[in-house]
């Protein structure tokens, strides 16, 4: 990454349009490129494996704002405290999703379900996967926010994760069903979810 900030500091940023602000240019091919200076495109290549074969491949491209260039380290720290708290929320999310599955399958006066039951009908509920589609434009903003104020950046950034995390919550209430049963089962699942939401409310870390 140091190679990369000592490499940008010595490219000249091209020549801005004729028809465009002066204070402005974007380099072709570079997306999320809004800001009035350099910019580093950077893309992300990951897959998932099975037992050494992969099953999953995925390729993210992202826009590393002036903030990286002029202090790596504290823009290390700033992403790094983002997608940790993206991860605690989505953590929350994850348990309140296995406890309403639990819920919906245990019967009154019956033995809990077996977690292999429990499981399998948390992963048929499309919550976490909603409330992480939901994450890829805001933290898009967030790295460019980042230029301008850390922390309105970081507001912004909770807001967005407490958004996705209630549209994902949502699905998962659509699934319990709005009877009697899935209400109940609702209100002793939605704990967990709550409890990392509740300090986004004042701008806190979850």
């Amino acid at each position: 990454m140091r190679a990369v900030a000592e490499r940008q500091r010595r490219v000249q940023p091209p020549v801005p349009f004729q028809d465009a602000p002066e204070d402005a240019w974007a380099e072709e091919g570079t997306p999320d490129a809004r800001a009035a200076h350099p910019v580093i495109p950077v893309v992300v290549f990951g897959q998932l494996t099975d037992q050494g074969k992969a099953f999953a491949m995925r390729q993210e491209t992202y826009t590393l704002p002036e903030a990286f260039i002029e202090n790596p380290e504290r823009f290390r720290d700033h992403v790094q405290a983002a997608l940790t708290d993206a991860s605690t929320v989505g953590e929350g999310l994850r348990r309140s999703v296995h406890l309403l599955a639990h819920a919906l399958l245990k019967k009154d006066a019956e033995r809990d379900p077996h977690k292999d039951d429990v499981g399998k009908l948390a992963n048929q509920i499309p919550a976490e996967p909603t409330y992480w589609a939901g994450l890829d434009t805001p933290f898009r903003a967030y790295l460019l926010a980042l230029d301008a104020d850390p922390q309105a950046a970081l507001r912004d950034w909770h807001a967005a994760l407490r958004r996705a995390a209630l549209v994902g919550w949502h699905t998962a209430e659509q699934a319990a069903g709005m009877n009697a049963a899935g209400l109940r089962a609702v209100e002793k699942a939605q704990g967990p979810l709550l409890k990392v939401l509740s300090p986004l409310k004042n701008g806190d870390t979850p």
